[in-house]
């Protein structure tokens, strides 16, 4: 391999497999003199006192400049800045990575991790068709012109499918050449899922086309020729999207590739240059990873969401296996992608789901992958050489998702990249005994999601439904393959779901300037003035209705009078979220029509009845959701990704025993990620015999 130079090359590492990050032995606890700055691989290293390559965060430049000093004088070396993040890639010694920790204007050392291609070896030409992706283009006449999607990947190699003259850019962050190539196939085969053309394969009845075939593609390699990566090169490859976007158009960023996660989202240097993205109103989407199977015992694991998909404003795409046909009543989650939720922050993940499973693409003869595994290949009538081959993958899934927002971007061009993702979610298509956390909010449904986005006034105000009149509401299904596809109805967002007509309103949630702050006067999920949400400040309405002036809520913040009304998702007052109540009349509804509730809060006395994600009507309703320092174990906790629970403090397990019914309408006593003191209280959680849930694997007793 070809030594890189210059600002955007470095030096060779030593290529670790995405398994044996993820699962190669269990993480390590946090020691007491270990600084909170360090995610846990930057942690361990330390403790052993050896050296490390880091991305450095830091709160503003002056301290990068510091930090930059520190490290010099500590025999280390300056690899690259991050502008995006404020940060640099260092390799530094035990001792430097702790003077740089002891520096106020430090904010985290994380591990400069190997990222891989969510994809591996598997042959149909349904991918596109089973999606509606083809049946939305021939609707509606969209085939992604205009648009351009970044593919953040091995390289893009020039296809008939793909011509030179459709790239219309190519960076190499790993070797540093100029001209397009793709030395793995891996980035290849993505691009035309997205992109491809399907003209080598007309003579076919069904060509292998890709979701847009007249998008233009923007190649950013990331990967080397065996598929690996370092992470500061792929936030390279963000922040260079975030200053050449414009110029070039791109609505959409795909990363069909990962690495486990260390770190809260909020502290990992991936995620964070990938949101801040979405916030300039850019698309991203990405791999949930192929972790959905736990090799100890070969049943399904949870916890396996990679980085960057693990973050909140990410599209999150998990792999669908159909099964080789265009009808949707066989379609289920492959086994290998990865579940939910993510690490450390257990938000519901993935976001959607798309057809991942033996997917034909575009081959790049001479690749990795093309050389090694012919048995892959995909010819088309007498040709001697490939043109196509077959791969799996949430590497395949995740860029049927990103046509299909090219599509929806051409037809309806002032769509936010927040709305386009929650109209994804709102048509997607429930698969039945499915949870929550294989599917998210169901399988893409292209034909719903442009149809949708076709009807979006974007300029419509806030608080105002936002359709074009067609004389009432679009009908919640589509007809697939002489199939119904009944939409979901559901968007996925954060650490719950939205239920209801969510998505035909115009909701500042769905707004990219609307980032989930801390400043007063803002309204943020809701639909009248003085709101604040994430802060702790009065006069609060958030997703709810409030009539006259004793209207005040407080949402993530406190409460201490009696005073504190708060409207949350609900028709009632008195309601306190994110916070705490300890006067009796603090009352609450989240969810539900009946009073008396404390959500993501705690409460001291006997009144203290909630109802959370459904109805009650009863003196037996005395609930806690999410509450102290708790969680499930038994339930699908039990069995997950290695290292997941690992290295995470002040948990203790709860009580398992009971009735407990969470995402639905139960009316006995429900203790959910919280604390149970007394012997009645039974707990399911994300788990059996609940809405969107299924048998889940469970393993009882030890530490996992």
């Amino acid at each position: 391999m070809t030594k890189p130079t210059g600002n955007i090359r470095w030096a060779p590492w030593v290529v670790v497999a995405l398994a044996a990050l993820a699962l190669g032995g269990p993480a390590w606890a946090q020691s007491p003199d270990a600084s909170p700055k360090f995610d846990e691989v930057v942690r361990k290293a330390v403790a052993e006192g050896r050296s490390v390559r880091a991305i450095v965060r830091f709160k503003n430049n002056d301290a990068r400049i510091r930090g930059a000093n520190t490290v010099a004088t500590g025999g280390g070396q300056l690899r690259r800045a991050l502008n995006d993040v404020t940060a640099l890639t260092v390799d530094i010694d035990a001792s430097t990575a702790e003077q740089l920790a002891a520096d106020e204007g430090t904010l985290t050392l994380s591990i400069d991790a190997t990222v891989r291609s969510a994809a591996g070896p598997a042959s149909q030409a349904i991918a596109a068709r089973s999606s509606g992706a083809t049946s939305a283009r021939k609707k509606f006449n969209n085939s992604g012109r205009g648009v351009s999607v970044a593919i953040i990947d091995s390289g893009v190699q020039p296809h008939a499918d793909l011509p030179a003259s459709r790239i219309r850019q190519f960076v190499d962050f790993v070797n540093g050449h100029t001209t397009p190539y793709d030395d793995f196939g891996h980035g290849t085969h993505v691009a035309g899922i997205v992109a491809g053309s399907g003209a080598t394969s007309s003579i076919l009845e069904d060509s292998y086309a890709g979701a847009a075939p007249e998008v233009d593609v923007v190649a950013l390699k990331v990967l080397d020729g065996r598929g690996a990566g370092k992470t500061s090169d792929v936030i390279a490859a963000l922040e260079w999207v975030a200053l050449n976007h414009a110029a070039y158009n791109i609505r959409v960023v795909n990363v069909s590739l990962g690495h486990p996660v260390y770190e809260p989202a909020s502290t990992d240097p991936l995620v964070q240059a990938a949101e801040a993205l979405v916030a300039r109103g850019i698309v991203v989407v990405a791999s949930a990873g192929n972790l959905g199977i736990d090799p100890r015992d070969g049943l399904t694991g949870y916890g396996g969401i990679t980085s960057p998909a693990n973050g909140a404003r990410i599209i999150a795409v998990g792999a669908v296996d159909n099964k080789g046909t265009v009808g949707r009543s066989d379609d289920g989650v492959s086994g290998y992608s990865s579940r939910g939720p993510t690490r450390f922050d257990l938000i519901v993940k993935p976001d959607v789901v798309a057809p991942g499973h033996h997917v034909v693409s575009l081959s790049a003869p001479g690749s990795y992958l093309f050389s090694t595994y012919p048995a892959l290949h995909v010819a088309v009538g007498t040709e001697s050489v490939a043109s196509y081959m077959v791969l799996s993958g949430t590497s395949m899934a995740a860029p049927m998702v990103s046509g299909t927002a090219a599509l929806m971007l051409e037809a309806n061009k002032r769509l936010t990249a927040s709305a386009l993702r929650a109209v994804l979610e709102f048509t997607a298509q429930r698969l039945p005994g499915t949870s929550l956390l294989a599917q998210g909010a169901g399988q893409l449904n292209a034909l719903g999601a442009l149809r949708l986005a076709r009807l979006i006034k974007p300029k419509v105000p806030i608080g105002q439904v936002w359709l074009k009149s067609q004389g009432g509401l679009p009908q919640t299904y589509d007809m697939l393959h002489g199939e119904p596809i009944a939409w979901a109805k559901n968007i996925v967002w954060g650490n719950g779901v939205l239920l209801g007509d969510a998505a035909y309103f115009h909701m500042a949630a769905w707004d990219d300037n609307i980032v989930w702050g801390q400043a007063a006067d803002n309204i943020v999920w809701g639909q009248a003035a003085d709101n604040i949400v994430w802060g702790q400040t009065a006069d609060n309405i958030v997703w709810g209705q409030c009539d006259g002036e004793g209207c005040d809520n407080i949402v993530w913040g406190q409460c201490s009078g009696s005073d504190c009304d708060n409207i949350v998702w609900g028709q009632a007052a008195d309601n306190i979220v994110w916070g705490q109540c300890d006067t009796a009349g603090c009352d609450n509804i989240v969810w539900g029509q009946a009073a008396d509730n404390i959500v993501w809060g705690q409460c001291g006395g006997e009144g203290c009845d909630n109802i959370v994600w459904g109805q009650c009507a009863g003196n037996a309703c005395d609930n806690i959701v999410w509450g102290q320092d708790g969680f499930a174990r038994g339930y699908w906790a039990g069995n997950t990704v290695w290292g997941f629970w690992d290295a995470q403090v002040n948990w203790t397990a709860v009580t398992q025993t009971g009735d407990n019914i969470v995402w639905g309408q139960d009316y006995l006593d429900n203790i959910v990620w919280g604390q149970c003191a007394s012997g009645s209280c039974d707990n399911i959680v994300w788990g059996q015999n609940i809405v969107w849930g299924q048998s889940f694997h469970i393993l009882t007793g030890g530490q996992q």
